[in-house]
């Protein structure tokens, strides 16, 4: 199932029956493992008989495999606009479009979601971080075909900015220490405002966020 079932679901879009199923599971294997859900608490979640999860998917394994890959379909759309302008500076380096690429990049990421929509990402990030986790294959596929190509964008815009000042080791871990923080800003919000003292994470403690990582940004890649 390649459509988007996880944009129109956030839109509010009508869903299709084998949609609805997907959208159930994702809301049930968000909350418990694989093996502690069964097709008939996801069969009620989703309004349908039983009997229908057998119809579009062959049992519980292959709809959450499915699930799987449509949050990576689903992911993949987010930061293709990233993917696309990183394939154009690969080919044109510029160490101006490779800082405001990564400017751009954190922050989309600071930016937030709206609060009728959040539950959807935490049951996102709870599947995938469940699977890196147990370093399971369906991980690395998230990392392959996700995490993986972000890493090349950081680490290579990074190489880029600093020329022949860093090695490529040393150009991967800057990359994941900044990944590192903009993951913590956006899974785990709640720790970040215990850390900080705040009530809520608004615009205006976003736009502190980003002030703070771009002047960092701007010291560590002069």
């Amino acid at each position: 199932m390649k459509n988007d079932f996880i944009q129109k679901y956030l839109d509010g879009v009508p869903l299709d029956t084998p949609s609805k199923i997907l959208a159930a599971a994702l809301e049930e294997f968000g909350s418990a493992p694989v093996k502690n859900v069964g097709t008939r608490d996801i069969a009620k979640r989703a309004g349908v008989n039983i009997a229908a999860i057998s119809y579009y998917f062959k049992g519980k394994d292959d709809l959450y495999f499915e699930l799987i890959e449509a949050i990576i379909v689903h992911l993949s759309k987010l930061t293709s606009e990233f993917d696309k302008r990183f394939e154009v500076l690969k080919k044109n380096p510029s160490e101006v479009e490779a800082r405001l690429l990564l400017r751009d990049y954190i922050s989309w990421r600071l930016l937030g979601i709206d609060e009728d929509k959040k539950h959807v990402f935490k049951n996102i990030l709870s599947i995938i971080f469940r699977e890196e986790f147990n370093n399971t294959e369906l991980f690395k596929q998230f990392h392959s075909r996700i995490f993986g190509k972000t890493d090349e964008l950081f680490r290579e815009s990074i190489k880029m900015i600093l020329k022949d000042k860093v090695d490529d080791e040393t150009a991967r871990i800057m990359s994941t220490a900044i990944l590192g923080s903009l993951i913590r800003f956006g899974a785990v919000p709640n720790s970040v405002m215990l850390s900080m003292n705040w009530q809520e994470i608004s615009s205006v403690e976003i736009e502190k966020i980003r002030h703070v990582i771009f002047s960092m940004l701007d010291k560590v890649l002069k």
